[in-house]
């Protein structure tokens, strides 16, 4: 929906096993808030515990281990309205417009923040925050399959 501003914004975050990291927010001049109507991109900003623990139960009940979800924010409310849930996401960035100048190549969406000198989401190298969701989800599928198997 439209903001104050008089503006339509569609937020993305990545969901890497219990980790929720908020991506970028497109700021457009139409409804179909996309690449096509943008007027800029937020690289930052504010999840509130309910979208995070939102964006967790989608993957929880999809099955999901990784994936990209977009979604709006209710103009009364605040309340996130989720539409689409990305399984096979994209982690090389669509917009470029924030690189500087003689900066070549596509970006890891994860780093992004980084090259931009923002700071990064949850205030910790995504990277870092990367490695440990994946041992997490290493290990909780480990214990997945041992406890599975048949006692001799």
């Amino acid at each position: 929906s439209r903001g104050a501003d008089g503006r339509y914004r569609r937020y993305r975050a990545f969901v890497l096993g219990d980790l929720v990291l908020p991506e970028d927010v497109i700021v457009a001049d139409h409804w179909n808030a996309s690449l096509r109507h943008l007027v800029t991109v937020e690289r930052n900003y504010a999840m509130p515990p309910v979208e995070r623990g939102q964006l967790l139960l989608i993957n929880s009940t999809l099955g999901l281990d990784f994936s990209c979800v977009d979604y709006l924010r209710d103009r009364a409310t605040g309340e996130p309205v989720f539409h689409d849930v990305n399984v096979y996401p994209t982690v090389v960035g669509a917009w470029q417009g924030d690189m500087p100048a003689g900066d070549h190549g596509r970006w890891h969406v994860f780093d992004n923040c980084d090259r931009l000198h923002l700071p990064p989401p949850g205030g910790r190298s995504v990277w870092r925050q990367v490695d440990e969701a994946l041992l997490r989800l290493a290990r909780a599928r480990m214990t997945k399959v041992t406890a599975s198997r048949p006692v001799a």
